[in-house]
């Protein structure tokens, strides 16, 4: 039979994730910000004091030889390559003794871990003229005294300690030292340490990551303005909700798309609803247009119909517990333009019904030829089904793949032939 295949597809078009960064900012102005938002590691010493810090408007006091150590209560997942966690802190210097510290940490409370590190994680702490980044119970000594001196007795500093996704459990750490005052102003940098290559199986591992802060000793007395800020693909999981990320989109046309997600961890509580939502505006939520994709933890697939020609859209996976709802990372894309010409549909296919469909759909033909041929298959190309007709014009069709996006062949014995697109949700 002479085949005429005649796709009702436009070119397709990149789908691109944002890099859009997150941030958090804490300014501990509230004396209930430290115990709302972070666990202490089973013997608190810090406290949340109403004054004093960078415009006196409230800070973290750090009590003199205290050993403290205080993890983020919300998580940041972990997508891959191309991550990057930043964390920041103003602190003021009061003794020529012991260590501060920042870090990410696996777990979401930590024991503080001499001098001031999470026990699965990366961190940095610091002393006045050097100090160590960590990886596990690993460290990589660092020491800038010999070309900035000591960090000076009563002054403000600003640390902002970055750690990048360069590899497959592989992380490039920096830390870099300002000088600062009081108001918050930030000065001249007083040093810039990097150790690259670390390799960290644990933080590779972990579906969320948690940022702390510590002390250890008599190092620091104040602490305050702690900034989280998350590029590539990490999102905010707040406590308790589920971890997804985003997958791709692909398969995009002038009116529809495919997606899906990936529920890593429910964290506690059954994923009741999953999906992906979009809008034309950015941060889609649950509120703008979504899928429904199943329950629990996975992977899925989701089906964009009802999409407009020539349009960039905003689109985020979603899952949702009983402690909240959570989301991936935002991807944009911009569907095809709709093609002009004519369409040919030599076959006689007059109606597709239902389409979108959850599994089955009816093809009516305009006569009932001899013998028709169907064949079902992938967006690829790859054929998954195929059934023969007799002198019907009713075609009865099953699509028993996952939800995406496929074409029907139709072929009569009188050798003619249409591809349909079918959606299947």
């Amino acid at each position: 039979m002479k085949k005429f295949y005649v796709f009702l597809l436009a070119a397709a078009m990149t789908a691109t994730a944002n890099g859009q960064s997150q941030t958090r900012v804490l300014e501990f102005n509230a004396t209930t910000d430290l115990t709302d938002k972070f666990n202490d590691d089973g013997s608190p010493e810090f406290t949340n004091e109403a004054s004093g810090g960078i415009g006196n408007s409230g800070s973290i006091n750090v009590p003199d030889g205290s050993s403290d150590l205080w993890t983020t209560k919300e998580g940041y997942s972990v997508s891959g390559v191309g991550d990057k966690y930043v964390v920041e802190a103003f602190f003021k210097v009061a003794a020529n003794s012991g260590y501060g510290g920042v870090g990410l940490a696996v777990n979401s409370q930590n024991e503080n871990n001499s001098p001031g590190y999470a026990a699965q994680g990366l961190g940095v702490t610091f002393h006045g003229g050097g100090g160590s980044f960590h990886s596990n119970a690993e460290s990589f000594t660092l020491d800038w005294y010999s070309q900035s001196g000591d960090l000076v007795l009563g002054n403000w500093y600003k640390l902002v300690f970055t750690v990048e996704s360069v590899d497959a459990d592989t992380y490039d750490l920096n830390m870099k030292v300002y000088n600062a005052d009081s108001d918050g102003n930030v000065g001249t940098i007083f040093t810039e340490q990097s150790e690259d290559g670390v390799v960290n199986a644990d933080i590779g591992g972990a579906s969320t990551l948690h940022t702390y802060f510590s002390s250890n000793g008599s190092r620091m007395q104040t602490i305050d303005n702690y900034k989280i800020t998350l590029e590539g693909g990490i999102s905010i999981i707040e406590e308790g909700a589920p971890v997804v990320i985003t997958a791709d989109v692909n398969m995009v046309e002038s009116s529809a798309a495919s997606s899906g997600g990936n529920v890593l961890s429910e964290n506690g509580a059954a994923v009741i609803a999953r999906g992906v939502c979009w809008s034309t505006t950015s941060m889609p939520t649950i509120e703008d247009n979504k899928t429904e994709d199943g329950t629990g933890a996975g992977a899925f697939t989701s089906a964009l119909t009802g999409l407009s020609a020539s349009t960039t859209y905003y689109l985020r996976a979603y899952a949702i517990n009983e402690s909240g709802t959570s989301y991936g990372s935002e991807i944009s894309f911009t569907t095809a333009p709709v093609t002009t010409g004519v369409v040919k549909n030599n076959a006689g296919v007059i109606q597709v019904f239902p389409n979108p469909t959850n599994k089955e759909v009816v093809l009516t033909l305009s006569s009932a030829p001899a013998t028709v041929q169907v064949n079902v298959m992938e967006a690829n190309g790859r054929v998954v089904s195929r059934k023969e007709f007799n002198a019907t014009a009713n075609l009865d069709i099953e699509i028993d793949g996952i939800a995406g996006m496929y074409f029907v062949e139709v072929t009569t014995s009188d050798n003619k032939s249409s591809m349909i697109k079918i959606i299947k949700q």
